[in-house]
């Protein structure tokens, strides 16, 4: 016989004596139902929470566990009816101790749950952390809560629409076994195994203006606004960039409004731009360029280099018609199927279209307007190496020939 049963509210406490019931007759203090509600509401927000993320969710559940112990569970997870996970929801004034995060995994485990979450308002000591990482609990905090339900919120109001692979899992073998590592001209690595994997990309329809000039002896400024569409990954925070024979995700970089004035100043001026170039078009004074371009070199968005002891910068970041024009190859209107994929693997959205939407606009300066939530098919190729028992994947796009994508999507 299972004693992990579920008891309610039987065998609780004493009649008259529950919380509930000090909280009516008025024996609390107002500090007292001040702390009660404000806890009553955040585990009110916790279970909304799990809710998103597709859980059935029950809030001060008793169950009788392996050992005989009964233990009271702030949020209980089911999935088709079966408790699946326990959660500690702590309103604290502090950052939550280990004894919390070690009390939730005991308590977990003995009640035949594999998943354990503690959630804090106000995040958790060093050791909490340490101890979760070794105890397989999940620490949440309350600026989790948020992006995940601003995630959940905003998918499910996006069209979805998905592509069809252009060729077959053979095909992809034989496309990768031209991208085989070489040394000597001797092959190192031969391809093995394939999997089709869907990844999610935002299809974005943005604007921009220009100004445009007219005439020759008395011109005319004209305001031109122009839409474009680009592809930005879901999952990893990065635009999608396509050239002749290869496709990049080029990450989105969380840059400081002066950062990302300065790149934009600097991809309209071109190449091997120099310290007085960037005076003479900004107004900001040498030191203030010095700190502003060296942030833009460590993040990988600026090249440095030297012409007759000058300091030269050249901007690698893709133009906007690159990532514009990568659309044009990749998705037509008419190519894309409504709905999710039906088959393979299917990889999670994990950005919020609204932070991509913000950086999109700080970045490249544009508005989007308009936003598809689009899966483009992707082999991935299992390189293996002909020396060892090591291995690598290559990831293929299959809605183009020959064309690696990399990073490869995991």
């Amino acid at each position: 016989m299972d004693k992990r049963k579920n008891y309610g509210n039987v065998g609780g406490r004493r009649k008259g004596y529950g919380r509930g019931h000090l909280r009516r007759s008025g024996r609390l203090s107002l500090e007292g139902r001040v702390r009660y509600e404000k806890g009553h509401l955040f585990e009110v927000v916790v279970a909304k929470f799990f809710e998103y993320k597709g859980y059935e969710v029950k809030k001060n559940e008793r169950f009788r566990g392996a050992s005989g112990a009964v233990h009271e569970i702030d949020i209980a997870l089911y999935k088709g009816g079966k408790l699946v996970g326990v959660v500690e929801a702590k309103n604290y004034d502090k950052p939550v101790p280990k004894e919390w995060v070690m009390k939730i995994h005991n308590v977990g485990g003995d009640v035949g749950a594999s998943e354990y979450y503690v959630v804090s308002a106000t995040g958790f000591t060093e050791d909490a952390i340490k101890v979760a990482r070794v105890m397989g609990v999940q620490l949440l905090s309350l600026d989790d809560l948020a992006r995940e339900v601003e995630r959940f919120e905003g998918l499910s109001k996006l069209p979805l629409y998905h592509l069809r692979p252009l060729f077959k899992p053979s095909t992809a073998v034989e496309y990768a076994s031209r991208h085989v590592r070489k040394k000597l001209f001797k092959t190192m690595e031969e391809p093995g195994d394939v999997d089709l994997v869907y990844a999610p990309f935002y299809l974005l329809e943005a604007e921009y203006s220009y100004v445009e000039k007219h005439g020759i002896l008395f011109t005319r400024e004209y305001e031109v606004r122009k839409r474009v569409k680009l592809l930005a990954s879901a999952v990893s925070q990065s635009l999608l960039v396509c050239y002749e024979d290869r496709c990049e995700l080029v990450e989105l970089p969380n840059l400081t409004e002066e950062e990302a004035e300065l790149l934009k100043i600097m991809m309209d001026i071109g190449d091997e731009i120099t310290y007085s170039e960037l005076e003479e078009e900004t107004g900001w004074n040498r030191s203030k360029l010095y700190r502003l371009v060296n942030s833009l070199v460590d993040k990988g968005l600026v090249e440095a280099g030297e012409d007759e002891g000058r300091k030269i910068f050249t901007p690698i970041f893709p133009l906007l018609d690159d990532f514009a024009d990568t659309v044009g190859k990749l998705v037509e209107e008419n190519d894309l199927e409504e709905g999710p994929p039906a088959e393979a693997k299917v990889l999670e959205a994990k950005y919020p279209v609204s932070n991509i939407k913000a950086l999109v606009k700080r970045i490249l300066d544009v508005d989007v307007k308009d936003v598809k939530l689009v899966y483009l098919p992707i082999y991935r190729v299992k390189m293996e190496s002909t020396e060892d028992e090591t291995y690598r994947y290559l990831c293929l796009l299959a809605i183009v020939e020959d064309t690696p994508i990399e990073p490869c999507m995991e």
